[in-house]
């Protein structure tokens, strides 16, 4: 289990760095990743992605779209072939200038050392009026 952790958090300090190669290497060829939300249309990192390349267009939303101030991943947990995590961040909306305070609850699951499902929660109304203009 704790095995999982430490592909997590490498996931982490390799976005951290800008690393998407080897965040993609942590992750199965044919992961389900993604933030649910009916913001999904207002948001464009939202909405439910598959495969590696789903992956890279979810980072590259998030690039095209937010300047981070603060990402704080913390609190790892593993039961069994899951991961669950604390995210707290700030950003701001490139779009509206706004400024974005959220927690977040990252839930990660596992096969044969791989990532093969991602979900984050958070308050995506939160989130949605930061990119509301």
């Amino acid at each position: 289990m704790s095995t999982n952790i430490e592909t997590v958090q490498q996931l982490y300090a390799a976005y951290g760095r800008g690393d998407m190669k080897s965040v993609l290497d942590l992750i199965d060829d044919e992961v389900n990743w993604g933030i649910e939300s009916v913001a999904d249309a207002e948001v464009p990192p939202y909405g439910i992605r598959q495969g590696k390349a789903g992956v890279a267009k979810f980072f590259a939303a998030w690039a095209e779209t937010a300047t981070f101030h603060m990402f704080d991943p913390h609190d790892f947990i593993a039961a069994g072939d899951h991961v669950f995590n604390h995210l707290q961040y700030h950003l701001t909306v490139k779009a509206t200038g706004k400024a974005v305070k959220n927690f977040s609850i990252q839930h990660w699951t596992f096969r044969n050392g791989k990532i093969v499902r991602w979900r984050g929660y958070e308050d995506t109304v939160a989130t949605r009026e930061g990119f509301r203009k």
